[in-house]
């Protein structure tokens, strides 16, 4: 150490420096002719000085901010390719002598530097423009466009979208196995029930016939099945073993061993009931029997398929799958108090689409109806099939009353006079709809297929009864789900021997009555299904044992 106040000595002549020391001498020495050089091209004339002073400022800010360069997409550079675009004019191009002349490109910006520092041009900055980008070929957008649009195959990454007009198809005409991305309601109104495993197809009854006369139908119901007598064997011999006092769940054994018998398997399922509504127009509305015009009948069936009305909220609540099935609403039956109200063509071919609007694996059928003025053709049907007065079957429908009310007891007491003691299937031609018709060809279409029917009220209960006169026994396949306010209901179902399930004072019809008892089979079958007997619970039965 060197004492405070003491030279320092002088540095040993001698001794060498070391690298480190040598390394830093370089670095000062290159730094101080790198800046000797700028500053020799700064102030050269011509040089960056004399053009930074004929600058604007906001050229000088410009010039002294380097920007990156930016990236193109691909998509903006094909666009780009594909339909180039002449220069917009602008305000310097406009007016050459206030900025300087618009550099052509990079490599020329850099051959215009080189030139004014006296150097030679580099051979890669003597071209004044660089190549065009290769043009793509015109097909490959088109072709991929084209592959977005065809169909994927049914298995792999994609599946196809179905298609939602589609109507009902065999099992055997399968439509492919992808779905759409549509709700749950929407895929059973187009006959697929849902599950674990997903939407599954519901093809259409085969029945191998096609109805063309009424002899036909008679020929039908000479033939129908009974109940499974196997699967009624096996529920009577389960119920008694589930941990309760027999009988104690009422009427919900009654309805389990019914579903049971008519579904023809044990034990009872109701994991996917169908809901089908049918649309007809009347002749007799147009004579006053109705408080709303026959137009509603078109309002509501869009009103149906929107998901607006009530029996939509009825189906989606207890999982139903539902459809509308709308039957030449352009054109009414006749007025049935100057003749039928449908040849038998124009029935054939009603009771035809009913039977084909039943799909097959389904557990149960909600029937119901839509149709503006059609109470009044349900009560000249009963008081045709069963007699008495047409006061005693006519009601005030969707809301008569007075006036109106007395209008609508004489036309059905019109029509009944004209058509009284015909057979109970040209009743139901001469004195129903094509909505009546519709609804008796798919209960018999499901009793044919073994599917058990829940009926809705008046109307429904009507449309059906000729079946029962024609063939003792074509309803046993039939519950009825309520029980109208509309005093004719009452006497029909005594007149058949049916009990409704409950009675709420419902009068809307759309098969709204038939769609809310689709909650008592459910739990019907869940009970009988799902309890466990004395011996599984460990509980002694009455018998101690």
């Amino acid at each position: 150490m060197v004492a405070s106040g003491q030279p320092a000595p002088a540095p040993n002549p001698s001794r060498r420096a070391g690298p480190i020391t040598c390394m830093a001498a370089g670095i000062r020495a290159r730094d101080r002719a790198q800046a000797a050089t700028r500053a020799a091209h700064w102030l050269q004339p011509g040089g960056m000085a004399a053009r930074a002073a004929t600058r604007r400022p906001t050229e000088k800010i410009r010039a002294s901010t380097p920007k990156a360069p930016l990236r193109e997409s691909r998509i903006t550079s094909r666009r780009r390719s594909r339909s180039p675009r002449a220069p917009r004019p602008s305000a310097r191009s406009a007016n050459p002598s206030s900025c300087r002349a618009p550099v052509t490109s990079t490599r020329a910006s850099t051959a215009s530097r080189a030139a004014a520092r006296g150097g030679s041009t580099p051979p890669a900055a003597q071209t004044t423009a660089a190549a065009p980008r290769p043009r793509p070929s015109p097909t490959r957008g088109k072709a991929r466009m084209d592959r977005a649009r065809s169909p994927r195959p049914a298995s792999g990454r994609g599946r196809r979208v179905r298609n939602t007009a589609a109507r009902w198809a065999s099992p055997s005409q399968d439509r492919g196995s992808g779905f759409s991305s549509m709700t749950g309601d929407s895929l059973m109104a187009l006959g697929y029930r849902t599950g674990s495993a997903g939407p599954q197809h519901v093809g259409r009854i085969s029945l191998n016939s096609s109805i063309s006369s009424v002899a036909q139908i008679r020929s039908l119901l000479a033939a129908l099945p009974g109940p499974d007598a196997a699967a009624s064997a096996a529920w009577a011999a389960r119920e008694p073993q589930l941990t309760k006092p027999a009988g104690s769940l009422g009427r919900l054994e009654e309805v389990s061993a019914w579903l049971s018998a008519w579904q023809g398997r044990h034990p009872p399922a109701m994991e996917n009931p169908v809901a089908r509504v049918y649309a007809g127009n009347h002749g007799v509305a147009a004579l006053g029997v109705s408080a709303f015009p026959a137009e509603v009948t078109v309002q509501m069936v869009a009103n149906f398929r929107r998901g607006g009305a009530a029996i939509n909220q009825l189906c989606k609540t207890f999982g139903i799958g539902l459809d509308i099935l709308a039957l030449d609403l352009d054109r009414p039956t006749a007025d049935f108090t100057r003749g039928p109200a449908m040849d038998e063509a124009e029935f054939a071919a009603a009771f035809q689409a009913g039977m084909d609007s039943v799909p097959d694996g389904a557990d149960v059928l909600v029937i119901g109806e839509m149709g503006i003025g059609n109470t009044t053709p349900a009560a000249a049907v009963s008081a045709a099939l069963f007699g008495g007065e047409a006061a005693d079957w006519t009601g005030r429908g969707t809301g008569v009353e007075g006036g109106a009310l007395a209008r609508k007891i004489e036309v059905v007491g019109q029509g009944v006079a004209l058509h009284r003691g015909l057979a109970p299937l040209d009743i139901l031609r001469c004195l129903g709809g094509r909505e009546l018709a519709a609804m008796a060809g798919a209960v018999l279409a499901a009793r044919l297929g073994r599917v058990p029917v829940l009926l809705d009220g008046y109307v429904t209960t009507a449309a059906v009864a000729a079946l029962e006169l024609e063939c003792k026994g074509a309803l046993d396949h039939c519950l009825v789900g309520h029980v109208s306010v509309e005093p004719g209901h009452r006497r029909l179902l005594a007149a058949l021997g049916k009990d409704a399930l409950f009675d709420l004072g419902m009068r809307l019809g759309e098969g709204s009555g038939a769609a809310l008892a689709v909650g008592v089979l459910k739990a019907a079958a869940a009970c009988h299904a799902g309890m466990h007997t004395f011996a599984q619970a460990g509980v002694s039965d009455k018998d101690g044992a």
